[in-house]
């Protein structure tokens, strides 16, 4: 297992590789911790903001709930065309509502280009009541297996 070196001394500059995984509609895999401990994951959309991973979910998700109370995320994902090639990216997340609606529509078309009106979309299929908020991860440490 490879460990990228930090660039500073709470920051992890993406590689290239992983950059390119994350602005294609590579699915990941949100790993946080529940309030007694045990990980609560879920496969979520996810997009690039410089070396900031971005994520929309709902604020009466669990996640966020998660999130909140401890913001200690991680995901993990593989590149679809070597398998082998996985990578584990691990830091704290901000929580925001600032472009979370926008944020939703951009992976809705990102992940589902055939859907002509996201923004409509998820508003009228959605059982959420709550608003969409931002998860923002900021690398701490990313670990390639290849």
């Amino acid at each position: 297992m490879k460990s990228a070196p930090m660039t500073t001394a709470d920051r992890t500059t993406l590689p290239q590789s992983v950059k390119e995984l994350l602005d294609a509609s590579t699915y990941v895999v949100l790993s946080t911790s529940r309030r007694d401990g045990t990980p609560q994951s879920s496969v979520v959309w996810a997009g690039r903001d410089g070396d900031d991973v971005v994520m929309a979910t709902r604020a009466d998700n669990a996640k966020a709930f998660n999130l909140l109370r401890d913001p200690r995320a991680n995901i993990c994902f593989y590149d679809p065309t070597g398998p082998v090639n996985q990578y584990t990216i691990y830091g704290s997340v901000t929580v925001s509502e600032d472009g979370a609606d926008e944020l939703a529509a951009s992976l809705s078309a990102k992940y589902v280009p055939s859907r002509p009106d996201p923004v409509r979309y998820l508003g009228e299929t959605s059982n959420h009541t709550k608003p969409w908020l931002v998860l923002r991860l900021t690398p701490e440490r990313i670990h390639e297996h290849h």
